[in-house]
């Protein structure tokens, strides 16, 4: 299990991020597991491009509030 998936700069979610989610998927498969599941909030859209592209859906949202 990966608890984050972060890269150092936003903008190359398309490039060293799909590489690093791509290898991940690839160990985790040989591994013998059946699902990936990535975090990604609002706010971080290149990050969300790349998950569209890669045919993953949404399968959940969390709401917070500051108190």
């Amino acid at each position: 299990m990966i608890d984050d998936f972060c890269i150092k700069s936003a903008d190359s979610w398309m490039t060293i991020g799909k590489e690093l989610l791509n290898e991940c998927e690839r160990k985790a498969k040989n591994m013998g597991a059946k699902q990936i599941l990535v975090v990604c909030g609002d706010h971080d859209m290149q990050k969300f491009s790349l998950l569209e592209t890669m045919d993953m859906n949404t399968a959940s949202r969390w709401y917070t509030k500051t108190m």
